[in-house]
């Protein structure tokens, strides 16, 4: 899901199961632009395809079968299987990378993450997810480092 506030909203969240925990993350982007109308968007995404990127969010100026938003961001998820490695290149130098690890254990330039862990990366214009432990599912936010 996808929901730009533009002139404005009221936004809450609530589990509705009362017997059944709710794990999501809950990310907030600064828009890059002012004044916009409101808008909503969701999307399903097959993550069955292994050991690839897949982008989930993108700027609205490139976003193809990723959800769009107004900010220069790359938001992609991959399932890694067993032993597989993926590089990632960021898609402007001026960014930096957080690394959420979703599930399983990977390693990222010698640091060991395990679910939930995230490791944030400046300065450098790619780096490889090496995965150590079953499947894993990684999310990569490729974002502005200083959203203004």
């Amino acid at each position: 899901q996808v929901m730009s506030a533009g002139s404005g909203l009221t936004h809450s969240e609530f589990n509705a199961s009362a017997t059944e925990w709710l794990k999501l993350f809950q990310i907030w982007v600064m828009t890059k632009a002012k004044d916009v109308t409101p808008r909503y968007d969701q999307k399903k995404f097959d993550f069955s395809v292994l050991n690839s990127w897949i982008p989930i969010v993108q700027s609205i100026t490139v976003a193809t079968e990723a959800l769009g938003i107004y900010q220069d961001v790359q938001f992609c998820m991959s399932t890694l299987s067993s032993g597989q490695s993926l590089s990632y290149t960021r898609i402007n130098s001026k960014n930096m990378v957080f690394v959420m690890v979703i599930s399983g254990e990977v390693e990222i330039s010698g640091y060991i993450l395990g679910s939930r862990d995230g490791l944030g990366i400046r300065d450098v214009d790619s780096f490889t997810v090496e995965n150590k432990l079953g499947v894993s599912r990684v999310l990569v936010m490729d974002i502005p480092k200083c959203l203004s």
